[in-house]
């Protein structure tokens, strides 16, 4: 468990958002993108690695309610951000998001979903976990479903070779995530930038469609 972490950094350092700028300012950068790709209010959407709600803070209160599903492994940062980063706590009891705690990408608690997210999750992933996040979110889509990612583009070669960790960066090429995606049923949009200030690229991948 990460939760030594967490109490050490706080829930919004243990995600790399200590200053306030950094925290709101790249959850209104997704919550912004995602609209303008066609998010809708009553559109199911998957938070991956939902952490302490930097996104979940905008697309809660946005969401009709029980739309919002966030995965997360560290349960600990789910409570910090319900505690923390909602001053109408009301809004939690009228929008009934859900949450699930693991680290091994089980999504049971959702049927389907319309549009996903994992804002800096790739960065910390090795491509074996990489390529499990992807089996587990194609069994979750239907065929408009969307799930955006974004990842530190670069030279793999000097990757950590630990495994998967939270305070560590990874870098991929699309060429090595795209033949990972294909293995599983994804077809891949490279998109590039997006605006983000630590230069983290984002991909859209779609379900392959039946004629391939």
């Amino acid at each position: 468990t990460y939760s030594k972490r967490v109490k050490k950094m706080g829930h919004r350092g243990f995600v790399g958002g200590t200053d306030p700028e950094a925290w709101y300012g790249i959850g209104k950068l997704q919550y912004h993108y995602l609209v303008s790709q066609g998010l809708k209010n009553d559109h199911v959407f998957l938070d991956i690695a939902c952490g302490s709600l930097r996104l979940g803070q905008y697309l809660i209160p946005f969401l009709n309610n029980k739309c919002y599903y966030g995965l997360e492994g560290n349960d600990e940062l789910i409570k910090k951000g319900l505690e923390q980063e909602f001053p109408i706590p009301d809004i939690i009891k009228i929008k009934e998001p859900k949450f699930e705690s693991n680290y091994n990408f089980d999504l049971s608690f959702i049927d389907t979903f319309d549009f996903a997210i994992a804002q800096s999750l790739f960065t910390h992933l090795t491509i074996a976990d990489i390529e499990l996040c992807f089996k587990q979110v194609h069994a979750k889509m239907h065929k408009e479903s969307r799930f955006y990612f974004t990842f530190f583009e670069g030279d793999s070669s000097n990757n950590p070779k630990t495994e998967s960790d939270p305070n560590d960066g990874w870098f991929y090429n699309f060429e090595t995530l795209n033949k990972t995606a294909k293995k599983n049923g994804l077809e891949l949009e490279y998109i590039g930038d997006w605006g983000h200030p630590r230069n983290q690229k984002i991909i859209c991948a779609k379900k392959q469609s039946t004629s391939h």
